[in-house]
């Protein structure tokens, strides 16, 4: 849980903060993936069964092609966060960055997803751990602990 750096580098123990942050983006990140296996796995005859009788074969098939494509969506976007998360742990400012930009931008292309697609509830719901931990990676605490590397040795120089 700590860091070896020098006496003048900064705090070398990681905040708690940090660490609640990135387990709250993996736990978003295992929803995404499992939310995204779920609508691909949907089947023709589920969505037939419930579907209106008018609606054609043609556009379910349609509308399912859609919704297993957010359900890719969703599965990469997940796997891709769980990557910037696990790299956010190592102090390093671009994963950190990467990690609240991946985030947020994961939260509006899922709920534009959702309002355009229609995606399961299990996406839905990776939405709030991703903006709680989007916002913790910003907090002062947090961000005082991601210089880059740069500033770093240049402090330990004086």
């Amino acid at each position: 849980m700590t860091e070896t750096q020098g006496p003048d580098s900064g705090p070398t123990e990681r905040p708690r903060l940090v660490d609640v942050a990135v387990w709250l983006v993996l736990g978003g990140a295992v929803l995404l993936i499992f939310g995204g296996l779920m609508s691909i796995t949907l089947n023709f005859d589920t969505v037939r069964s419930m579907a209106d009788e008018s609606l054609s074969d043609e556009a379910i098939n349609n509308y399912l092609t859609l919704h297993r494509g957010a359900g890719v969506f969703c599965m990469v976007a997940g796997l891709s966060l769980a990557f910037v998360a696990s790299k956010t742990r190592t102090r390093d400012e671009r994963y950190r960055r990467s990690t609240v930009a991946l985030s947020l931008a994961g939260v509006v292309l899922v709920a534009v997803l959702s309002l355009l697609v229609g995606t399961n509830i299990v996406a839905l719901l990776a939405m709030l751990p991703l903006i709680v931990a989007a916002m913790l990676l910003r907090r002062p605490a947090a961000t005082g602990w991601f210089e880059p590397a740069v500033t770093r040795t240049e402090d330990s120089d004086d």
